[in-house]
């Protein structure tokens, strides 16, 4: 007796498995990126593309993937402090690249046939792959690596103006992901929000009170995939 119901709860455990799915596919879109910092700014449009894997049981399960993208900001200004009578007006611009793996548990709910809606939430980490930030300034445009820094007092003086710093970008980026999508068949139109956790900039310039700055992605993406 004790063997049929050891058998019959083995076999109540397995069972999902035999329907179980393994699935790869690509994604690529556009995002919306900017920092949370409370200087004016202005969003960057850019991109996020890589190849994802998916393991389902009935409707629920995890996926992960390998993806490029670009964060960072458009647009960002200040003013300089007055320092000894001098001051000024800074404009930065970053473009900063990453290697970014998320790992979400997915909910997918049938609608239709071969239709479905998708909920995804969890987590990400993220590794500098270069970019470029843009200084403007009285003393001109300059354009540097964001993980490498800045220092104006290596330029030729301004009598005018403040010497700053910008500190190079943290290499290593993590936070929350939630996102939403619809399934057709092989196909898929997804929407997701990345809330970065990590300090990216301990702060991007002597100029602001953001001490900590962190990223913000907005991604809208088409895909496909394909069941193994």
């Amino acid at each position: 007796m004790k063997k049929v119901i050891l058998i019959s709860v083995l076999l109540a455990a397995i069972s999902p498995l035999l329907y179980a799915q393994f699935s790869l596919g690509a994604k690529a879109g556009m995002t919306v990126s900017n920092y949370n910092v409370r200087v004016k700014s202005k969003a960057s449009v850019s991109y996020k593309a890589g190849l994802s894997a998916r393991y389902m049981v009935s409707k629920f399960g995890v996926e992960t993937g390998v993806y490029l993208k670009e964060a960072g900001s458009a647009y960002m200004q200040a003013s300089l402090p007055p320092q000894n009578n001098k001051g000024g007006m800074v404009c930065v611009s970053v473009k900063s690249k990453y290697i970014d793996i998320p790992l979400s548990l997915v909910y997918k709910y049938p609608i239709a046939e071969k239709v479905s809606l998708t909920l995804n939430a969890g987590g990400y980490v993220a590794f500098e792959n270069g970019g470029i930030c843009t200084i403007a300034h009285s003393m001109g445009t300059y354009a540097m690596d964001p993980f490498e820094g800045f220092d104006s007092r290596k330029l030729p003086t301004d009598q005018n103006f403040v010497p700053f710093t910008v500190k190079a970008a943290h290499k290593l980026d993590f936070g929350l992901v939630a996102g939403i999508g619809l399934e057709v068949s092989r196909f898929s139109i997804n929407a997701s929000y990345d809330l970065g956790v990590a300090n990216v900039y301990d702060s991007y310039l002597p100029l602001t009170s953001d001490k900590n700055v962190r990223n913000r992605i907005f991604w809208i993406a088409a895909g496909y995939h394909f069941n193994l």
